[in-house]
């Protein structure tokens, strides 16, 4: 995993390291039809190519959960964003360092409900299964720090997967810095 501002590891690195990594894997390619007017909004220069996870829409507003990958690197990292009714686009998250950062820093909290609860649920069966995605989740536990949105705490009690213990949940307004960012 690549060096991080943020001290915490969220749900998405976390199934990665399950072995679940492409999220591109876990949907068919056209599974959510990505609107054209979406590229506008897509960083060019470093994303070689995005992948749908999830949309969501909420008072006339389209989200669009999206896996970026960089030049030459088999690992996604987390694109949001939004088209409103003019048909413009707005990037609400990229972020190639692999930090995990609530969606719901950027997004309704039930719209981010939604779009985590359907990446777990393309995990799920990525994975086999929930038997199957609850033992990875509890054997990869020991293996790293656990820290979890609230929409990803919410989406797993929804999909009724037991979280490891000891998780700490990070709020949307959380920004947790390494000490060596510290000035």
């Amino acid at each position: 995993m690549t060096n991080s501002y943020y001290k915490f590891i969220l749900a998405a690195p976390l199934i990665a390291a399950l072995g679940l990594g492409s999220f591109a894997a876990l949907a068919e390619p056209n599974a959510v039809d990505l609107p054209q007017r979406i590229q506008a909004c897509v960083p060019a220069e470093q994303v070689a190519r995005v992948q749908a996870v999830a949309t969501a829409q909420k008072s006339g507003i389209s989200y669009y959960l999206m896996n970026a990958y960089q030049r030459n690197d088999p690992v996604p990292t987390d694109l949001l964003v939004s088209v409103n009714r003019q048909a413009q686009c707005s990037l609400l998250l990229y972020n190639p360092m692999g930090d995990v950062i609530p969606l719901s820093r950027f997004v309704p909290q039930d719209v981010a409900r939604q779009l985590v609860k359907v990446r777990f649920n393309l995990a799920i069966e990525k994975a086999g299964g929930k038997e199957k995605f609850q033992q990875q989740l509890l054997n990869s536990a020991n293996q790293t720090d656990s820290y979890w949105a609230p929409e990803e705490v919410w989406a797993m009690n929804q999909l009724g997967i037991q979280l490891p213990e000891g998780i700490e949940i990070v709020s949307p307004d959380s920004i947790k810095v390494s000490p060596e960012e510290v000035e």
